[in-house]
């Protein structure tokens, strides 16, 4: 992962068993802190978002959203904002 050169991760809540994807956020920002994670899922709960916030994703959008609400995300976390739908907040 070192060796790669990208600028953004997108990072499911629920992943297959083993690993959370908050555990992978934490992972991945111990090997590449500057990558850029967008967390995403199906989950409107308010601590589903905060939980990936805090292991380092920098924003955090809904699986169902359409795809303006993804390319803002996108944006916005490229740009060095921090992204919470609508529906979060």
């Amino acid at each position: 992962m070192k060796e790669n050169n990208f600028d953004l991760i997108l990072m499911d809540y629920s992943m297959p068993p083993g690993i959370s994807g908050t555990e992978a956020i934490k992972l991945i920002k111990k090997i590449k802190p500057t990558v850029k994670i967008l967390g995403v899922s199906s989950h409107t709960e308010n601590c589903v978002a905060e939980d990936m916030i805090n292991a380092g994703a920098n924003g955090y959008f809904v699986k169902d959203s359409d795809r303006q609400v993804m390319a803002e995300a996108i944006k916005a976390v490229l740009s060095g904002e921090v992204y919470f739908n609508k529906e979060i907040m």
